[in-house]
């Protein structure tokens, strides 16, 4: 039963995560009549970004956010720019679909080479508590805070939306 329990709550977590994906897919789909491609790639870079500049790089949590936000929406406008609105006089939606397959597979390049450059030992660690909270137990689960911030934030970015 506890291990049933532990994996629903994993399986939360990562549910989580693909659910504030999807809110930005539907959220960007709205604005621009358009499905990017490069959005999962945006979310990579997000993430491999933050480790980098926080664990590799030791800037403090806020500052590597900041800048990860800053890159991120930076890369996001980019490709609205160049893959998107350049395409928009165009009829045909295809072509603004694979100009925006053609930046996640740049953006997946990019994001490769940040992630590789400190060394394979970098590349296994993970992203390390931000939360000073101790994880507590229900029963034999162990739940992590972190974790539940994100469940609970991707709980209120739906209802939200």
């Amino acid at each position: 039963m506890w291990d049933f329990l532990n994996s629903l709550l994993r399986g939360l977590l990562v549910g989580s995560v693909y659910a504030i994906v999807g809110l930005g897919l539907n959220v960007i789909f709205a604005a621009t009549g358009v499905f990017n491609f490069a959005q999962g790639e945006l979310v990579m870079v997000g993430g491999i970004l933050g480790v980098s500049l926080w664990v590799a790089d030791g800037f403090p949590l806020g500052v590597a956010l900041l800048l990860v936000v800053l890159v991120t929406s930076g890369i996001g406008a980019l490709t609205e720019l160049l893959a998107i609105r350049r395409l928009s006089r165009q009829r045909d939606a295809t072509l603004w679909m694979l100009s925006t397959l053609g930046v996640a597979i740049v953006v997946r390049s990019a994001a490769t080479l940040l992630a590789t450059r400190t060394g394979g030992e970098f590349a296994q660690r993970n992203f390390p508590n931000y939360i000073k909270a101790k994880p507590w137990h229900w029963g034999q689960v162990l739940v992590i805070p972190q974790r539940a911030i994100l469940i609970v934030f991707a709980l209120v970015l739906t209802a939200v939306k």
